[in-house]
């Protein structure tokens, strides 16, 4: 969630698009890919992110 909000403040906006997918991401973060797939769409689910694709959104 770190990653993410950083990369919303550095875009100025609540939508924003990553250079990574996501065993890009996973690799970049350290982390195995079906975790960090596991923990996105949690947070999706708590309604506090919505993706798709290599777009994002902080609700």
């Amino acid at each position: 969630m770190y990653f993410l909000s950083t990369e919303a403040r550095k875009s100025h906006s609540k939508y924003f698009t990553i250079d990574f997918n996501i065993t890009e991401l996973a690799q970049f973060l350290n982390l195995n890919r079906s975790s960090l797939s596991r923990e996105l769409s949690k947070l999706k689910k708590e309604g506090l992110i919505d993706y798709h694709n290599k777009t994002f959104r902080i609700l």
